[in-house]
C-alpha cells in the first residue's frame, strides 16, 4: 500500500471545503503550480500526495476528505484513511481570526500526537509568534552588538514604544503573530517630532506628540482583534530606494541531510517599509540586495558571510532545541554597516519559485517527499 502525505492547505484554511471548485475539480490558486509538482514526486516515488482542510479531519476516526490528482491532471475530491505523514502548508498560527486561530491549533496538536510533520509542530508554534522568536533568538545568544544580531522587541504598549524610542530613535510596530507584511507601521523621530509611515503614506507629528503619533499608527494600520509589538527599526541598506531582506531556505532530503536550497532576497515595492512578496516585492538573487553596498568589495562579502554565518547558527539551535525538520527559511535584514539582524523563523515558507534559472519548488518538491517517505513509520510496498 502506498505512503500517502497529507498536505494541510493554506489558502482557504478557514473553510470546510479546500480550493475553488470548478465542474468537481480544485484548483488551489498560486499553490496549485506546488502541490502539482508534490504530487508528480510522489508518484515517481511510488506514493501519493492528497491536499486536505484541517476542517475535514477526523483525527480520532482516522478520515479526512481530500483531494487527490487523477491521471488526467485535475483535482478530485476523494474520502482518505487519515495520510500517514503531514505537511503543513498552512499559517493557522498567524491567522487574523483568534478563534479560528485556537481552532485550528487544536486541530494541529491532536493531529501532531497520532502522525509525524515533514514541519514538526514545534518549530511551527515559535515561527508563528514574534514574541517567541525574538526569545528564541536572544535565548541563543543574539543581541545589538556583533556581525550577527537580533532587533530589541517588546509587547506592544506606549511605554515600550517609548523606550524603544528613546534607545534607537525609530521603530516598527508589527501583528504578533505575522500577516505577511499586513499591519505594519513605522515611527521615526525627526528633528520637528515624529513621522508615521505606513504603506506609501507619512504624516507628521510634533515632538510632544508621540502619543498621538502612536494611535495615529495603529488607526491606519492594526489587524483587528491582533496582538501588536513594537520592535527595534533597523537602518536598512537600501537598494535603489527599496526596503530588501534575506531568505536562506534549508531543506531535509531522503536521507536525512539538511542542505541550503536557496539564498535570495526580496525587493520591497517603492515606497513600502515591508519587502514581502505578498505585498508587492520581488524576489531577487542574493547579489541584487549586496547591490546595495555598491562596489564595496569588503562590504559585499562582511554581509554575504553573515548572511550564512546567522542563518546556520539558528538553523543549527533550531536542530538542537526543538529536533529535526523537513523544511524551514531564516530572514533577515543587512544594516548599512553589513550586519545580519535576523528578524524571522518561517516554518512554512513559500518555495514555488523560480529564480536564477533553478526550479525551486520541483526541487523543493522532490527533497519533502524523499523526507516525508523517510519518516512516514511505514516502507513502501
Amino acid at each position: 500500500m502506498k505512503v500517502r502525505i497529507g498536505v494541510l492547505d493554506r489558502s482557504q484554511q478557514e473553510k470546510g471545503m479546500v480550493g475553488r471548485l470548478d465542474g468537481g475539480e480544485a484548483d488551489f490558486g498560486v499553490a496549485d503550480s506546488y502541490y502539482r509538482k508534490l504530487a508528480a514526486a510522489a508518484r515517481n516515488a511510488d506514493a501519493e500526495v492528497a491536499v486536505i482542510s484541517p476542517m475535514e479531519l477526523d483525527v480520532r476516526a482516522g478520515k479526512a476528505q481530500g483531494y487527490v490528482l487523477d491521471d488526467e491532471g485535475k483535482w478530485r475530491r476523494r474520502e482518505l484513511d487519515l495520510p500517514d505523514v503531514f505537511y503543513d502548508r498552512m499559517t493557522g498560527g498567524r491567522h487574523p481570526n483568534p478563534v479560528v486561530r485556537s481552532t485550528l491549533m487544536a486541530v494541529e496538536r491532536e493531529l501532531a500526537e497520532r502522525r509525524p510533520f515533514v514541519n514538526p509542530l514545534p518549530l511551527r508554534e515559535l515561527s508563528w509568534d514574534k514574541l517567541r522568536v525574538y526569545s528564541f533568538l536572544a535565548g541563543i545568544g543574539l543581541g545589538s552588538e556583533g556581525d550577527v544580531r537580533v532587533a530589541e522587541t517588546l509587547p506592544f504598549s506606549l511605554d515600550a514604544v517609548g523606550d524603544l524610542m528613546d534607545k534607537y530613535g525609530s521603530v516598527v510596530l508589527k501583528p504578533r503573530f505575522g500577516q505577511r507584511g499586513v499591519g505594519v507601521a513605522g515611527i521615526r523621530r525627526t528633528d520637528e517630532g515624529f513621522e508615521v509611515r505606513y504603506r506609501r503614506e507619512s504624516w507628521r507629528f510634533s515632538q510632544d506628540r508621540l502619543g498621538e503619533a502612536v494611535e495615529h499608527a495603529m488607526n491606519v494600520s492594526a489587524v483587528e482583534g491582533e496582538e501588536y509589538i513594537v520592535q527595534q527599526a533597523i537602518d536598512v541598506a537600501t537598494v535603489d530606494g527599496r526596503t530588501p531582506d534575506v531568505r536562506v531556505l534549508y531543506q531535509r532530503d531522503g536521507e536525512g541531510r539538511v542542505n541550503v536550497l536557496a539564498a535570495f532576497g526580496r525587493l520591497g515595492a517603492e515606497g513600502k517599509i515591508v519587502s514581502n512578496a505578498a505585498r508587492g516585492g520581488d524576489e531577487v538573487v542574493l547579489d541584487r540586495v549586496l547591490d546595495a553596498f555598491g562596489d564595496d568589495a569588503f562590504l559585499r562579502a562582511k554581509a554575504s558571510g553573515n548572511v550564512f554565518l546567522g542563518a546556520n547558527m539558528v538553523v543549527d539551535e533550531i536542530q538542537t532545541l526543538l529536533g529535526s525538520f523537513g523544511q524551514v527559511a531564516v530572514d533577515g535584514l543587512l544594516d548599512k554597516q553589513g550586519n545580519f539582524y535576523v528578524n524571522e523563523i518561517t516554518a512554512v515558507p513559500f518555495v514555488g519559485l523560480s529564480l536564477g534559472g533553478r526550479d525551486l519548488g520541483g526541487i523543493a518538491a522532490e527533497q519533502v517527499v524523499g523526507f516525508a517517505l523517510r519518516i512516514s513509520g511505514r516502507k513502501q510496498e
